[in-house]
């Protein structure tokens, strides 16, 4: 299917040879990348439709996507699905009540307090992310929002599966000392 469709775009698409022989070598590629990870992120039924979104951002970036090297062509292709993933989630976002809200932090046991600074640590979080060395990001990104175990971290990254603890150790205390600051 993703196949199919990227021909759609090399035939609609207004690109050159160039443009197209890259977009189909990307296609076959990393298909089989942004499945596995949309795999575990996702529903079945949005999956496809995420993939050629990612294709069609990929389509539009053909002219720098040519000038970067094989590894910043997959940190390009990761910080793409990263992005659709983003998008995704944030327009399959639920809303839910105020009542509803508080009839969950009582069940929860979660004090109003508490859960008004949660958010807020968080809020900091999300506004220092971009300090954060890429390295971190990435191991937050893989551990906590595609949640793969230990190993599989440390296989895509190279490293041993104890480092991936130590890193991520690393990375959380970073994180701290990022939000106290500001």
């Amino acid at each position: 299917m993703t196949l199919v469709f990227a021909m759609g775009i090399l035939r609609d698409g207004g690109l050159n040879r160039q443009q197209k022989d890259l977009l189909v070598r990307l296609c076959f590629q990393y298909s089989p990348l942004i499945g596995r990870i949309l795999s575990g992120s996702c529903p079945p039924d949005d999956r496809e439709d995420l993939i050629q979104e990612c294709f069609l951002r990929l389509a539009e970036h053909t002219d720098r996507l040519a000038e970067l090297t094989p590894p910043q062509v997959t940190r390009y292709v990761q910080r793409v699905i990263r992005s659709v993933l983003i998008d995704y989630r944030r327009k399959k976002r639920v809303y839910i009540s105020l009542e509803d809200c508080a009839e969950e932090l009582e069940d929860s046991g979660c004090s109003p307090e508490l859960f008004c600074e949660q958010r807020e640590t968080f809020a900091r979080f999300h506004q220092q992310w971009g300090e954060l060395p890429t390295v971190d990001q990435d191991l937050f990104y893989l551990k906590y929002l595609l949640e793969l175990p230990d190993e599989e971290i440390a296989q895509r990254l190279g490293i041993s599966p104890g480092s991936v603890r130590t890193y991520l150790s690393r990375a959380r205390k970073h994180a701290r000392k990022l939000i106290k600051l500001d």
